[in-house]
Parts: structure tokens; sequence; C-alpha cells
């Protein structure tokens, strides 16, 4: 059996949480998926920007469409999900999916899987992007590299919930 391409990073230095968590998609063959390459770049008051953004969706703040949001009426993209900062004239995005990896031990956390970073200029997104996080969130791959980080284990069994 070949080596998963793929892994789940955590957020160093983010505010603890029972209920939310965000953590960055890497794969070793593809990269395409540059969330966490594009975040660890940024400038200290860039990072410090970001990471606010995220300490307000970890502590359960509601949706700032200027700051982050999902699209959770739409059948199809309900579980991406995207954080967003301006710089430089360019609006960027973080793009990924909200998962719970622990259904079992852990029935209320939400988990963000951050994978790509994109800058755009239209109003509308790039529904290739949503894609993207779509089929990430459903790949077995991707599953075992987030149960490796977040296990789910009661039991003695490991359980997911796509």
């Amino acid at each position: 059996m070949a080596a998963n391409p793929y892994s789940v990073q955590r957020v160093d230095g983010q505010k603890p949480s029972i209920r939310r968590g965000i953590a960055f998609l890497l794969c070793r063959e593809n990269a395409g998926l540059n969330a966490a390459e594009t975040f660890f770049r940024l400038k200290p008051n860039r990072a410090r920007e970001v990471r606010t953004r995220f300490d307000h969706w970890i502590d359960g703040g509601q949706p700032r469409d200027n700051w982050f949001h999902g699209w959770p009426g739409h059948p199809m993209y309900k579980h991406c999900f995207v954080f967003k900062w301006k710089e430089n004239r360019q609006n960027h995005r973080l793009y990924g999916f909200l998962c719970n990896p622990q259904p079992t031990s852990r029935p209320g956390f939400q988990l963000c899987v951050l994978a790509t970073h994109r800058t755009k200029n239209e109003r509308e997104t790039d529904e290739r992007e949503l894609e993207i996080a779509v089929s990430l969130r459903a790949s077995p791959d991707v599953i075992m590299a987030i149960q490796s980080i977040y296990p789910d284990v009661k039991g003695g069994k490991e359980q997911w919930v796509n």
C-alpha cells in the first residue's frame, strides 16, 4: 500500500476550543494545495489579522462576509468554507471545508480544513474552488489524514461521518 500523500497540520498558537478547530491540508504530490504555505508566509501583522478571524470563528462568532463564511444553504457546497482578507488591493481567500472528524467522542466538534489559497477580484466565487473542497472532503486519503490527527476512538473502533 502506498503512503498517504496527504497530511494535516494544526494551526499552532490558535485559541484552544472543544467546539472548533482549524487545520491545513498538505499534499506532497500537489502544489495546488497552498493554503498553509500562503498563511505561513504572511507578514506578522497580516498573520495576526488572519489569526484574529480564525479566533472569531473558533469562538463561535457569526459569519462576517468580509472575514469568513460558508455556503450552508447550497446543497452541493454546504460544507465549504472560506477565510478572507485584503492586501495590496488583492482579495485573498483560503478555501476549505468543514467536517466533524470525531462524531462519537466529540459530536459537537467542527473542524475547518483549509486547502487552497487564491486571489480574486470578481464578486462571485469561482465554483472550481468549491468543487476542489468538496472532492477533498470526500477523499478516503484526506479522511485518513484528518483521522490521524483527530482520531475518534470509542470501543476500539474509529468513526467518520461524511
